[in-house]
């Protein structure tokens, strides 16, 4: 009569292989969870380059607007002297200085600076204002770069502002 079970040798070539593949499988694992890490840093931070954008576009509109009733008002105030700035959504009134500040948040995905309450972030936003053409400066024309960087990362962006009044 034949033994038809396994034998030990059989046993630990079938736990190895069985092994193998939970290694193999948690190695994907792993690499896809850095990967979406990675991305979803990235992605907040082309995020928070765009908002930085929007903002100082913002200040210009609002300018426009303050025009109408204050006709001395520039189209770049608060954004009219060269220079790094940081700058979130609740400064409507122009760009603080840049102290190299990482920027808050409150869960609900709002990036800013000021509420000490609220936890830092590992981002940092740096609004660089500068003449378009510094060998001969245009009074109605301003480049705004916006760098965000984390870690050993930055995103940068770069938009030019006009008076096209």
């Amino acid at each position: 009569m034949k033994n038809k079970g396994f034998t030990i040798l059989e046993l630990l070539v079938t736990i190895f292989i069985i092994s193998i593949g939970i290694l193999g499988t948690s190695a994907a694992i792993n690499k896809t969870l850095k990967l979406t890490s990675d991305y979803s840093s990235k992605l907040i931070a082309i995020s928070l380059t765009q908002e930085g954008i929007e903002i100082v576009r913002n200040i210009r509109d609002g300018n426009f607007l303050e025009q109408r009733s204050l006709p001395a008002t520039l189209w770049s105030d608060g954004f009219n002297i060269p220079g790094d700035y940081e700058v979130d959504y609740t400064m409507i009134q122009g760009l603080d200085d840049w102290n190299n500040r990482y920027l808050k948040t409150d869960g609900d995905d709002f990036y800013f600076y000021s509420d000490l309450a609220h936890p830092e972030t590992k981002f940092k936003r740096k609004i660089t204002i500068s003449e378009i053409d510094l060998l001969s400066p245009d009074p109605n024309s301003r480049a705004v770069l916006v760098e965000v960087s984390w870690q050993d990362k930055t995103i940068t962006a770069e938009e030019y502002l006009y008076n096209w009044k």
